[in-house]
């Protein structure tokens, strides 16, 4: 349990540091924290127990309204939980103090005598200047459509998708923030004036991007917080300057023009300027240095959950293929590191290439929406796991020595991954023989996997390796749902067109080559026919329900969510939870939400039509 405490922190943290960055940088000084209009940033930060700007005017005379403290000034605005968005929103060229309320979408700016609102819960504050007009211009991006809302636009324009953050900036030099975002799942540069993603930067950087050479144009940069390296402008030569958690700021301290190579040491209080071998302390550990605008962990969406899918597919039952169908319409919000197939019995990966070859010809709709994983993404993480009869093989029952298969190496490669502190979600369809298998081989893994496995049927096929994970890895988190996933297609409201077989009808038939693909295997499915089981697709749900239905929380499987609700039943299991009753009473903490994730699943296959 202290390893996965540690392995939450490090990644609450590296949310924290991207978030606490400028997603705001151009040109223009005001877009800087320039309260008195010098043309030079003015160190600040934000603190957030008691909502108060702390201030060291580059004039050495407090702005007005500003109180004397200390070295600077202070000013009391907003309240613990808001974001700082300070900005230029009049054109006078000093930064006005300005914070959002995420809870109301409204924002507080000193200039003005009551709040504006504007956004939602749950979205991201990017104020720029968007129409060159001099002002900066009140926006939010929404990581959940991927839409960008500012302020007196008609309408919302659609740029990036969930997982992404926003980078707004002048990247072509014409006086106009562009709407931008970049991918930390690969380190792509998405430009809304370009027409190719740039690559620059790796997992776990930190984009900071700015005009570093005073040519008027935003230039790409990522700060790199393992080694403290900085490469901006596409240079591959680093420039070192910070340690592992300092927090990059984009400022122009000296007034040329010119971004600075800048760094607010949180533990210390302490600014580093580059080139300067003296820091300016100013500030306190947990304070937000301020910018054109920063942002508080609960802001970003959560980092695309890295996630392999062991399946039966192919096997004697065809809801596997209902299910990978969900899974790839929804494979935007995933960083798919694996799609094995661990038969017991029948199927092999073969059937895993079938489904994935009709959202092929699919991608051409889907791609507008998201950044959908193109086939290669797909092609190159299939893999063939173990293809024996489990249990009914006396000869090899259970994990053991020289029973490696394709897929047990593959879940060991991608669990034992450098540098991404991100847990790997293993969602066991099938036997979970594989996951068995593996962790046989490294139990060094057991630490860095969880497992939400469709149990019951599935379990039966091969106990043995299920009771020696069970017996030998007390510590692994682990989901076994047995029951409840039943809630898919037994009850909730079934009424019109929520039934299970008037909504294949209706919103899945005709859907693209994927809907048509799974009316077909649909045709007879226990005991019914064209009709929803999916009984594997809660474990999906488990990780969609936080990002797109505000309800669930990964970390916390006995809370509500569309992938079920579950207990702990054993104290020397401490990660490892199961259904709460044990019977069919459990398919309630799924069937609840059925009109909530069917209407979101139905959106989804409209795409492939749109």
């Amino acid at each position: 349990m202290h390893i996965f405490k540690e392995l939450k922190k490090s990644i609450f943290f590296l949310i924290f540091l991207i978030l606490n960055i400028s997603c705001l940088t151009s040109a223009i000084h005001a877009q800087w924290a320039d309260f008195d209009g010098d043309g030079i940033s003015d160190k600040t930060v934000w603190r957030k127990i008691n909502g108060t700007f702390y201030v060291i005017p580059s004039s050495g005379v407090c702005p007005r309204g500003m109180k004397k403290h200390w070295k600077g000034c202070e000013f009391q605005w907003g309240l613990p939980g808001d974001v700082p968005v300070t900005g230029d929103y009049d054109g006078d060229g000093k930064t006005e103090l300005a914070v959002w309320r995420p809870m109301t979408g409204n924002w507080y700016i000193t200039i003005y005598n009551k709040p504006i609102q504007y956004g939602l819960q749950g979205d991201i504050p990017v104020p720029a200047d968007y129409d060159g007009d001099g002002k900066t211009d009140i926006a939010v991006w929404r990581p959940k459509e991927g839409n960008w809302y500012i302020k007196d636009l008609p309408r919302p324009v659609h740029y990036g998708s969930f997982g992404h953050i926003p980078v707004p900036g002048d990247y072509n030099g014409d006086g106009k923030d562009e709407v931008a975002v970049w991918n930390p799942n690969g380190g792509y540069w998405s430009i809304s004036t370009k027409r190719d993603h740039i690559q620059y930067g790796l997992y776990g950087d930190i984009p900071i991007q700015g005009d570093y050479n005073g040519d008027g144009k935003t230039d790409l940069a990522v700060w790199r917080p393992r080694g403290g390296n900085w490469y901006i402008n596409m240079s591959f030569q680093p420039l070192q300057w910070g340690l592992p958690g300092d927090i990059p700021v984009a400022a122009d301290i000296n007034g040329d023009n010119k971004q600075d190579i800048l760094v607010w040491r949180p533990k210390e209080g302490n600014w580093y300027l580059y080139g300067h071998s003296k820091p300016m302390q100013w500030g306190l550990h947990n304070d937000i240095p301020v910018q054109s605008t920063a942002r508080v962990k609960a802001q970003l969406p959560p980092v695309s959950p890295r996630v392999i899918v062991s399946s039966d597919i192919g096997g004697s039952d065809p809801d596997d293929f209902q299910s990978m169908v969900h899974y790839l319409v929804y494979s935007y919000l995933f960083e798919t590191e694996g799609l094995i197939s661990s038969p017991p019995r029948n199927g092999r990966k073969q059937d895993i290439f079938k489904v994935v070859h009709e959202y092929i010809k699919d991608y051409r709709f889907l791609k507008p929406w998201a950044a959908y994983p193109m086939y290669n993404d797909f092609s190159s993480v299939i893999k063939q796991g173990s293809t024996y009869y489990g249990d009914s093989d006396k000869r090899r029952g259970g994990p053991g020595k020289n029973k490696n298969t394709e897929g047990s190496d593959h879940i060991v490669a991608m669990a034992r991954k450098k540098f991404d502190p991100r847990p790997l979600w293993i969602l066991v369809w099938g036997a979970i023989t594989d996951v068995a298998q593996a962790l046989y081989n490294a139990p060094d893994i057991e630490s860095k996997i969880r497992v939400y496995s469709i149990g019951g049927w599935n379990t039966k096929l091969d106990r043995r390796s299920r009771d020696y994970i069970y017996k030998n890895h007390k510590n692994l988190w682990w989901i076994e749902n047995h029951i409840t996933g039943r809630g898919m297609y037994i009850g909730g409201n079934q009424n019109g067109d929520l039934g299970n077989r008037q909504f294949v009808e209706q919103h899945v038939k005709h859907h693209g080559a994927l809907g048509d693909f799974f009316y077909k295997i649909s045709r007879n499915i226990d005991r019914g026919a064209y009709t929803i089981k999916m009984g594997d697709t809660p474990s999906v749900l488990y990780l969609i329900s936080p990002i797109l239905g505000n309800v669930g929380n990964w970390d916390d499987p006995t809370s509500e969510s569309w992938g079920g609700k579950f207990k702990k039943v054993a104290h020397d299991h401490p990660n490892y939870w199961t259904c709460i009753h044990g019977n069919m009473n459990d398919t309630q903490y799924i069937s609840k939400w059925r009109e909530q994730f069917l209407r979101d699943w139905q959106k989804h296959m409209d795409r492939c039509i749109k």
